[in-house]
């Protein structure tokens, strides 16, 4: 975790929970060991041992295996995970009770924003609003490029 990766734009104390799980930055991913695609696993495997004379030595002991892993898995001491998928938990609880305030990645950097929705949107109508550096389009051009 890195403090100087949330910079708090908006004026608002952001609760501590808050706070360290914007810190582990916008390209974290915590694993989920519920989420594991056992049947793709287990059809991907199976594609490949078909022709094997073993085949059904081999089903067995993959299946061992993936009941021994979701065993272990169910069981919550060996999740080193899921503090922090208990702090996201509660940090969307809180970003969905205060719509007001906004989180997104800065320009530059790994930063993540945390500033109020209204000015956001103001300091964006003024970006685009600047003559100089955008042109209004009759029509989307994605179609011709």
């Amino acid at each position: 975790m890195c403090e100087n990766w949330v910079q708090n734009y908006s004026g608002e104390d952001l609760p501590n929970n808050v706070l360290r799980s914007l810190q582990l930055g916008s390209g974290y991913n915590c694993p989920d060991p519920h989420c594991v695609p056992y049947v793709k696993i287990l059809s991907e495997i199976e594609c490949a041992i078909q022709q094997h004379p073993q085949a059904p030595v081999i089903r067995n002991d993959i299946s061992n295996a993936i009941v021994n892993h979701i065993n272990y898995a169910k069981q919550s001491a060996h999740d080193n995970h899921e503090w922090v998928r208990e702090e996201i938990r509660k940090s969307k609880i809180f970003f969905k009770s205060r719509p007001d305030l906004l989180v997104t990645k800065a320009d530059k950097g790994k930063a993540i924003v945390v500033i109020k929705r209204n000015e956001y949107e103001e300091k964006m109508r003024e970006l685009l609003n600047d003559k100089e550096t955008y042109v209004s389009l009759d029509k989307d051009p994605t179609v011709s490029v």
